[in-house]
């Protein structure tokens, strides 16, 4: 073959390979590189959109949000200079030049790409930087929303916080219109309700070239006004919440006031707590490192996350289920000598020298172990078990935020999927709430509105609105999410013992004048440390004394490490309660941050 032909061959390939190639970019791809090529000759200039609000349940605003300017540079405007201004902004903001440099390579192919160099920035900063601008070429100020928490802390673990979104998360939500910067719900509520509570941004859309530059002259393409996030309205009541974290002090635990008649939680605190705001900047890494190996763990929400045994909180639970099998009657009698030995071991009461011949109300009222045992031996394992899950122990109640544990209710059957044998002592442990028996102050909560409204366990509610500008507001009514049958004998001789707990036992310091207090004390063993301290009840208004219009609530009390039930736990009770049903402490709702929709 001649050379001539061999050429005029290669062309022909050549040519057609470059016919193939076109036909497949213009025809098989050509919608998609038509796409690519408007989205990159449209720029938009962001118009953050404000997060929705949060409110308590008498519309007073919990979070809400306030006007903030964080400081931004545009990698190719500096070019070769960026050391330079880099250098000269570490004497106005704390800044990181390495970290800086690091995030310009990383999108080294997008140089118009605001890059953030301080968020939040002080009145002092931004006035320094703008007086600088002709020395700082490619940097700018920008205004923007800003989460502003007016409680500080208060209900922190209940409102969650937000954190701009990381490249794993922007990953599985870009395609729901976020972007680098955005910040996202993490925890608590701003999680749970993240998709209500964001809004939609706006901003102005300009022509530019192919290297990202304005178009000259300059071509606005669009404008879109930014559009505010729904609102939420919680139903907790700030006052009883400020209320449950002073009771709390600087003592680890939980303490939770709930409407037994339809689910609603009014307050639930936990401690230790965190600032929420600390998330909407950039943490130090020396004080996360700290704050994340706190043995107290400030980020769990011991209401919910964290699960004990109840110790003797749950022995109203046994009487329950004692009395509903007709194993006893409330009149029967049982010897406490102060202890009872069984299989070679010895299982002993509160009180060493004994309680004597007891009765079922004053056994409840005094919390005698050895009156328990008996009770929990007659009653036997599966039904205690079967009486512990129908109080709504053992399994999530659904509350609407994140992280709920299920605890753990034991039981013979259980044992032996796990190849262990169920022994008497077992039980014995079972009927005083101590054992394998695990549970979240949450749970015992709805327990105690399950004996107050005689039956109903209630799903706990938290949000009882979304308000949607220009949509119709969501609503959320109670949930019935279970129900035991309870003879109005059994109602009636469990409410008549848990009132002499308060009025001539154990928990005599929950008591105040305004209201008819019932409930239960608890000092749990705890291997680990000190013993766990409990008070769960409810209270009944008196007329004539309390707050006019105030209605029965749930309380339940855990403190971690507390010690006595009696000694500590009630103390914070009757505090709460107080804040609730004491006419002097009541004050009217006029607060400035009350907002009406």
């Amino acid at each position: 073959m001649k050379r001539h032909q061999v050429f005029a061959y290669i062309l022909s390939v050549v040519f057609l390979v470059l016919c193939v190639r076109l036909f497949f970019l213009q025809v098989v791809r050509g919608e998609f590189y038509r796409e690519r090529s408007e989205h990159n000759r449209i720029q938009v200039l962001k118009d953050f959109a404000p997060r929705g609000a949060i409110y308590d349940r008498n519309r007073e605003i919990i979070v809400g949000n306030r006007p903030s300017f964080c400081v931004y540079i545009i990698p190719w405007l500096a070019r070769n200079k960026i050391d330079g201004v880099l250098n000269g902004l570490c004497r106005i903001i704390p800044l990181n030049p390495q970290e800086i440099k690091a995030k310009i390579e990383n999108q080294r192919f997008r140089p118009f790409q605001p890059i953030t160099l301080k968020e939040d920035a002080s009145p002092l900063e931004m006035s320094r930087i703008l007086e600088c601008q002709l020395d700082f070429p490619g940097v700018f100020v920008q205004a923007r929303p800003w989460r502003n928490y007016p409680d500080g802390r208060t209900c922190a673990h209940v409102l969650g916080y937000i954190q701009e979104i990381s490249n794993d998360d922007l990953e599985k939500l870009k395609d729901q219109g976020y972007q680098q910067g955005d910040f996202l719900g993490q925890t608590g509520i701003e999680k749970a309700y993240e998709k209500y509570l964001k809004g939609v941004d706006g901003g102005t859309e300009i022509e530019v070239d192919v290297m990202g530059r304005p178009a000259q002259p300059p071509h606005v393409l669009a404008q879109k006004e930014p559009s505010q996030g729904a609102d939420i309205l919680l139903t907790i009541d700030r006052k009883v919440q400020e209320a449950c974290e002073k009771a709390l002090g600087k003592m680890a635990g939980a303490i939770i006031v709930m409407n037994p008649e339809n689910g609603d939680i009014l307050g639930i605190a936990s401690k230790p707590d965190f600032d929420p705001a600390m998330f909407t900047s950039t943490i130090p890494s020396d004080q996360w490192k700290r704050m994340v190996r706190n043995p107290r763990n400030p980020f769990a929400n011991k209401a919910i996350q964290s699960v004990y045994p109840p110790g003797s909180a749950f022995k109203f639970i046994v009487v329950a289920a004692a009395l509903e099998k007709g194993v006893i009657k409330p009149d029967d009698v049982f010897k406490c000598e102060g202890k009872i030995p069984v299989g070679g071991r010895v299982y002993r009461c509160w009180k060493e020298e004994g309680h004597g011949w007891i009765s079922l109300k004053r056994a409840v009222a005094e919390s005698c172990d050895v009156y328990f045992y008996h009770l929990g031996a007659k009653v036997g394992p599966e039904v205690l078990s079967e009486y512990a899950k129908s109080f709504g122990l053992g399994s999530a109640l659904g509350i609407s935020i994140a992280g709920e544990k299920k605890g753990l209710v034991p039981s013979p059957a259980w044992k032996k999927k796990r190849k262990e044998k169920w022994f008497l002592g077992d039980t014995l442990n079972f009927s005083i709430g101590q054992g394998l028996l695990l549970v979240t102050p949450l749970q015992m909560a709805g327990a105690m509105c399950v004996v107050f409204n005689g039956g109903k366990l209630y799903q706990p509610r938290l949000v009882s609105q979304v308000i949607r500008r220009g949509e119709g507001n969501m609503k959320f009514k109670p949930v019935l999410s279970g129900s035991i049958t309870l003879k109005s004998t059994t109602v009636s001789v469990l409410q008549d013992a848990l009132r002499s707990v308060v009025t001539s036992g154990t928990g005599f310091g929950a008591g105040i004048p305004e209201a008819d207090v019932y409930g239960k004390t608890g000092t749990a063993q705890n291997p680990f440390g000190e013993d766990h301290a409990w008070f769960v009840g409810y209270a009944k208004p008196v007329e004539g004394k309390a707050v006019p219009g105030s209605a029965p609530v749930v309380i339940c009390v855990f403190l971690e490490n507390g010690g006595s039930g009696g000694q500590v736990a009630c103390p914070a009770a009757a505090y709460v309660l107080s804040s609730i049903y004491r006419p002097s402490l009541a004050t009217p709702n006029t607060s400035a941050n009350t907002a009406s929709f």
